[in-house]
């Protein structure tokens, strides 16, 4: 008999409250400039020169909001991935998540409500030259829809997050992707 898998929400929480009783492990990792990472984000060929050339093989990488601000999930990058210093840097993943109005069910005599639907936009951008390398956007699961009626107090419907696993997936391609050229700068 198979054993139930724990959902990748939770495991990936399981690794934030261990981050958080250890913290002396999560905060070693290395934290890189902000305006740098958020110049990255906006992929127009500018990048960091002190990063690492994109060579085959493991790619070291962050992911980072188009801000430049770290990702949650970066604790969750294996230490052999995660660069240890600039030079080390070869891909930055820039994360947006967005909160997508897909319906607005309105009703007589009372509040309309909004349906709700979570998108995830994944860029991935050569650290050094700044030049963009792959992107995708992945879509959460709908809300369910409006009943004929509803309870006054329900305005909004909201659908599930996307999956980290799939984004994970998708990115791993990326991460270990052999190149029969160098950088690009």
């Amino acid at each position: 008999m198979r054993k139930p898998t724990l959902p990748h929400r939770v495991v990936i929480g399981m690794v934030i409250l261990a981050c958080s009783a250890a913290l002396a492990s999560c905060s070693s990792r290395t934290q890189f400039p902000q305006a740098e990472l958020s110049r990255i984000c906006r992929a127009t060929g500018e990048g960091m020169d002190q990063a690492a050339p994109l060579v085959g093989g493991i790619h070291p990488y962050i992911l980072v909001y188009p801000t430049g601000e770290n990702h949650p999930l970066n604790i969750s990058i294996p230490e052999e991935w995660y660069p240890k210093e600039i030079d080390d840097l070869q891909l930055v993943a820039c994360i947006s998540e967005l909160k997508q109005n897909i319906e607005e069910c309105n009703y007589y005599g009372g509040p309309s409500i909004i349906r709700y639907q979570y998108r995830v936009i994944v860029n991935v951008v050569e650290a050094r030259s700044g030049f963009p390398i792959g992107g995708n956007f992945f879509i959460g699961s709908e809300p369910r829809h409006c009943g004929h009626s509803e309870a006054i107090s329900v305005t909004e419907l909201t659908g599930k997050h996307v999956d980290p696993g799939v984004v994970w997936g998708w990115l791993s391609v990326y991460i270990r992707y052999q190149l029969d050229g160098q950088s690009r700068k």
